[in-house]
This record gives C-alpha cells, sequence and structure tokens, in this order.
C-alpha cells in the first residue's frame, strides 16, 4: 500500500473558527454621513461612467399603419389554417361529411372577427403602458 504523507507540524491552513460576530470586521456604510457619501462618489468617479436611467437607450420606434397592416396578415394566415384544421378534425371526429365550400363558408364568416382582434390586440401590445 502506499504511504500516506505525513502531516507537518505547522499546516498552511489555519485551524483557528473565525469569530461568531462579523461586526468588527466590517464597517456599517450607513453610519457614513451623506455629505461624505457625495465626495466618495465625486472622487470615485463612478456616476459619470454611469448610464443614466431616465434617458431612454433607443428612440421610440413608430408603426405605421401599413407595417400594423402586414403584421395582422402575418399573424392571421397561421390562425385561419388552424382555425380550418380544427374544424375538420372536428368534423372527421364526428364521423360528419365535410366539403370544401363549407369550410371555406366558415372560415370567410370568421375572418373579419379574427382581422379585428388581431389587428387591435397587436397595436395595443406595441404601445408601451404608461
Amino acid at each position: 500500500m502506499a504511504k500516506r504523507k505525513q502531516a507537518s507540524s505547522q499546516p498552511n491552513m489555519p485551524l483557528a473558527r473565525p469569530p461568531q460576530d462579523d461586526s468588527d470586521r466590517f464597517e456599517n456604510f450607513e453610519d457614513i454621513p451623506a455629505e461624505e457619501q457625495e465626495r466618495l462618489i465625486k472622487e470615485s468617479g463612478l456616476l459619470g461612467q454611469v448610464k443614466k436611467i431616465h434617458q431612454p437607450q433607443s428612440p421610440e420606434r413608430t408603426v405605421d399603419f401599413a407595417d400594423e397592416v402586414f403584421n395582422t396578415v402575418l399573424y392571421v394566415i397561421p390562425l385561419v389554417f388552424l382555425y380550418g384544421i380544427m374544424d375538420v378534425l372536428i368534423h372527421q371526429q364526428y364521423g360528419q361529411d365535410h366539403s370544401m365550400a363549407e369550410l371555406f363558408k366558415r372560415i370567410v364568416s370568421g375572418l373579419p372577427f379574427l382581422v379585428i382582434l388581431v389587428f387591435y390586440s397587436k397595436k395595443l401590445l406595441s404601445t408601451p403602458w404608461r
């Protein structure tokens, strides 16, 4: 068997336990007067390096009507296909016959409501809440 190294009489790691109360190790920074805090901040130079919170990082992007219509069309097309697939699956589930004319008629009757819903929901979500 391999022999273990003999522990030296002077270990590199201190074996004493740390003090239970850390108040002697750390200053209480809340006790520094306001004038002294301002002086320390100004001397450190960190105040000039921090970005202002109240300044917008990028200008607000305006969305014109054509972009809103385009975004509405992009959202409505997949929703119409989903509606059509669900309609076909429901008819298949109950064993009913369906035709493309009936499916097209149902899609066209529900399309205006879907377009209005998507258009105004996208429009309201694109404006920030204040």
